[in-house]
């Protein structure tokens, strides 16, 4: 399904990344039972993540995620996740810049994450911060071409009528651009995010994750995916998943159906 020329055009960056947690010191006061999925318990992670979309008319598009995050301790209990993330595409979208909708490679935006987390107030954890999105795509179908900020805010909370460890939570973003041209269309999404994880037996898990988005610069299309995905943490440092998505409500034009593999390194 994955066109092995994405690999070959984004090798360099990934052995970057790759290189950057072998370099880690381990931290201290590790959850041995944290599958990666919690806010409240961030973890040093390098995941590769491969995602395969179909689109209307059959346009479909490659991606392969490389995203390095590294929590930090901060005073009075309080936490600092930090992220960093680039992706690779192979895709036949049409675009301004593949106006004949044939096959390209290239590379997406880059996107970096400052997320603070509280500390827990009983079975609440509260985190909020920023994403910023550099317009570093090689072509307009890789990314949206525009400088974007997007404000978040997370509300989790252990969920005690479910398997121990397991959660709730909800989160909410607004990606907007800040520098967009004549060019690129302006963006303005409001992105509203449930999320159910259930553990289960033998560090398995399951997690509801729709992201829902309203485009506030297209009539507030909304977009309302199913989002299901399982996985396991089958080592002490390594955990794997597969996530499929489909639309229920596809107002802006979105995938028609994805699959994600995501493979995961704590360190």
């Amino acid at each position: 399904m994955l066109n092995w020329a994405i690999i070959r055009n984004f090798g360099p960056l990934l052995w970057l990344l790759a290189a950057l947690p072998a370099a880690a010191v381990r931290a201290d006061g590790e959850h041995h039972d944290n599958v990666g999925q919690s806010i409240a318990h961030p973890l040093s992670r390098f995941d590769l993540r491969f995602k395969y979309e179909q689109f209307r008319g059959g346009d479909q598009a490659e991606i392969m995620e490389a995203r390095l995050e590294r929590p930090f301790d901060l005073p009075n209990a309080w936490k600092l996740n930090t992220r960093v993330s680039m992706t690779g595409w192979v895709s036949d979208l049409p675009s301004a810049d593949n106006p004949d909708g044939g096959t390209v490679v290239g590379t997406g935006d880059l996107q970096t994450q400052l997320f603070f987390i509280a500390p827990p107030v009983g079975a609440t954890t509260i985190g909020f911060g920023w994403r910023n999105y550099f317009p570093l795509a090689s072509a307009d179908q890789f990314g949206k071409g525009a400088y974007r900020m997007a404000p978040l805010l997370v509300v989790q909370r252990q969920a005690s009528w479910l398997p121990a460890g397991s959660f709730f939570g909800l989160g909410v973003r607004n990606d907007f651009s800040i520098s967009a041209d004549r060019a690129h269309p302006k963006v303005n999404e409001l992105q509203i995010v449930p999320i159910v994880t259930v553990l289960l037996p033998h560090q398995s898990f399951v997690t509801l994750f729709p992201e829902i988005v309203i485009d506030w610069e297209h009539d507030n299309h909304a977009f309302v995916p199913f989002d299901f995905e399982v996985g396991r943490k089958y080592a002490s440092d390594r955990a794997a998943s597969i996530r499929l998505q489909v639309p229920l409500v596809n107002q802006t034009h979105a995938y028609e159906w994805a699959v994600e593999a995501r493979w995961s390194w704590f360190f």
